[in-house]
């Protein structure tokens, strides 16, 4: 017996809603996670199997990703299909912003990507199918970033400016071998307060 989520979908084009959306997360002062759940919203009135997407940029040279899932996608529905688009570059990030669709049908993407390339102008080999099947958990990101930018606070406090304090942020995690997320956390551990000595 064949799934529904083995029958194959009508070819995607890009419409006008798709299209206003992907411009959306071009505009600096954009509220991302909600540009990011507009596009999702239009996605799915496009792709009949969608399954969610993801936005990732580098803020302050930290990726950060902001993931809105379709409510039905669980456990048992595999991602079988995806697209990986640049939308161009955010102030303040080193690295174009990139965004991945999901859907649960092998080859629902393909008219779409065409699409793109095309009425985008994107160069070819930019909009790439079917290489991120693994979808990032929900708010990835959100937490590391607030750890780091509370650490950089905790460190101009203690009288850095703010470039010194991130410049020691990024000596800390060298020095120790650890990323910037757990040099971040580390800064923060220290000024917990300690737990009064019990008797």
């Amino acid at each position: 017996m064949i799934g529904v989520r083995d029958v194959p979908e009508l070819p995607v084009k890009l419409t006008p809603a798709l299209t206003a959306q992907l411009a959306a997360l071009e505009d600096p002062d954009v509220d991302l996670e909600a540009a990011v759940r507009h596009l999702g919203d239009s996605a799915r009135a496009t792709v009949e199997s969608f399954s969610g997407v993801s936005l990732t940029l580098a803020v302050d040279g930290y990726p950060f990703t902001i993931t809105v899932l379709d409510a039905t996608l669980d456990a048992a529905t595999a991602v079988r299909a995806s697209l990986r688009m640049p939308v161009g570059a955010r102030t303040g990030t080193q690295s174009a912003t990139i965004v991945v669709f999901y859907a649960a049908t092998p080859g629902a993407f393909v008219d779409l990507a065409a699409d793109i390339t095309h009425a985008r102008g994107t160069p070819v080999g930019a909009v790439v199918l079917d290489k991120d099947l693994r979808v990032p958990p929900p708010g990835g990101g959100l937490a590391e970033l607030s750890a780091i930018h509370q650490a950089i606070g905790v460190l101009i406090a203690r009288g850095n400016t703010p470039h010194l304090a991130r410049s020691e942020l990024e000596r800390r995690a060298s020095s120790s071998g650890v990323d910037l997320v757990t040099a971040a956390t580390d800064v923060l551990a220290s000024t917990a307060p300690s737990s009064p000595c019990r008797p």
